[in-house]
This record gives structure tokens, sequence and C-alpha cells, in this order.
């Protein structure tokens, strides 16, 4: 047997794999966003991903497209789910806690655009996907199963 690479986190020994792959735990999350070659996928799209908590089944839906000439995309939206409380603002998610997210959050890319794409047509994506995925939480819901809001759903300028 030859030892061919050392892993320095629970990712680099993976090589990024493709966006239609991506299924990371948090743990995994905050790995990706700490190694060069996920660093370089990531950063270079804009995209809708999807949070779920496996405990659950609950979603969240969000999105990461870039203003104003930046050019960080999803890894400058994913580096903030690593870090802090992880809830990316989300007042569900942050009541969740840190600890929870930590331990039953998974993440996952459901569709990728090319750094050119207007913020509105991504903000409208990421609005068929909550709809598609019944991720908002309407205080009516009966057995509600998603964590986006109301205003995230109806109002486009939630988003960064």
């Amino acid at each position: 047997m030859t030892l061919e690479k050392i892993a320095q986190s629970p990712v680099s020994a993976l090589p990024f794999s493709g966006y239609e792959n991506v299924r990371l735990t948090h743990r995994q999350l905050v790995a990706a966003v700490n190694n060069e070659e996920w660093r370089a996928a990531l950063g270079s799209v804009q995209a809708v991903y999807l949070q779920t908590d496996r405990r659950t089944g609950w979603h969240y839906v969000g999105s990461a497209y870039s203003r104003k000439g930046a050019s960080h995309g999803l890894l400058s939206r994913w580096k903030e789910y690593a870090s802090g409380d992880h809830s990316g603002g989300n007042k569900q998610l942050r009541n969740l806690g840190a600890g929870y997210i930590e331990k039953n959050f998974q993440y996952s890319i459901l569709e990728i655009f090319d750094m050119n794409k207007s913020p509105k047509e991504i903000i409208d994506r990421e609005h068929w996907w909550m709809d598609t995925l019944g991720s908002v939480r309407r205080n009516n819901d009966e057995v509600p199963h998603g964590y986006n809001s109301v205003a995230e759903r109806e109002n486009s300028d939630q988003h960064e």
C-alpha cells in the first residue's frame, strides 16, 4: 500500500466532483469553504441551494448571487453558513441554534448559474424551488415543513 495523500480536512481528500454531486454535512461545508479546489468551484457560480434538516426533513431554499461586480457567488453565501450562528440571517434557523445545525443540516445545490445571470432571474428560480419543495412556513400551516419565511418568498430584496 502506498500513501498518496494525507487529508487536511474531511473534504480535502475528496476532489470536487461537480455541482450536481454536492451534498455536504455542516462539518464538510466548513472544510469545503476552506479548501482551495472547492473555493474555486463555489466562487465561480451563482446558485440556488438547499439546506435540509436531516432530523425533520424540513427544507430551506436560498440563493447566492453577486451584486455590483462581486465575484464570489455561492462561496461567499456558504461561508456565512459555515461560521457564526450558521443561520445566514434566517430567524427560524437562528432559533434552532448553531449546535443543532452543525449536527443535523446538509447542504446541496439545486441549480447553478454563470456569474452574468441577473439577480432577478436567480431569485425567480429560488422562488420556484421554494414553491416546488414547499419550504415556505406560513402561520396557518397545520404541519409546517420548511424554514423559509413568507417575507423571503414574497420580497426579492431580502436576499444577498
